[in-house]
């Protein structure tokens, strides 16, 4: 029964989480452009590469925490100039501006991975 919740558990938060990347990324950020963050991540296909929350790609680092762990000032480096295998998209002050406006609200929801959470594997039915 242990198992069962637990898996309904991280069901309910996958769902969660989806849900949240999905209203996030309709946000409309307030700022010196009339392109929101989210709208640049889309059209720069930020997701092939790097994920929120473990959903995109796995090639860059997970951004979900990015702005709480980095500088604003090192964040618009990396996104002014590339680094290691990101290449520079070439973008101007204010989508570099929106995108760290972005990153700060992914922040603001949540911590990933959760560090809180423990379950056991799947298949693991000591009931």
């Amino acid at each position: 029964m242990k198992s069962l919740n637990r898996v309904l558990i991280l069901v309910f938060f996958n769902i969660m989480v989806a849900t949240t990347v999905i209203l996030t990324a309709g946000h409309k950020a307030t700022g010196p452009t009339n392109l929101s963050g989210a709208e640049i991540w889309r059209s720069k296909n930020c997701a092939a590469c790097h994920s929120i929350f473990g959903l995109g790609g796995h090639i860059g680092p997970d951004l979900t925490n990015a702005y709480g762990s980095k500088e604003p000032d090192y964040l618009d480096y990396v996104l002014k100039d590339g680094i290691r295998k990101m290449p520079n998209f070439e973008l101007s002050e204010a989508e570099r501006t929106e995108l760290i406006h972005y990153l700060k609200h992914i922040n603001s929801l949540g911590e990933y991975p959760l560090k809180s959470l423990t379950a056991e594997p799947f298949g693991n039915y000591n009931d």
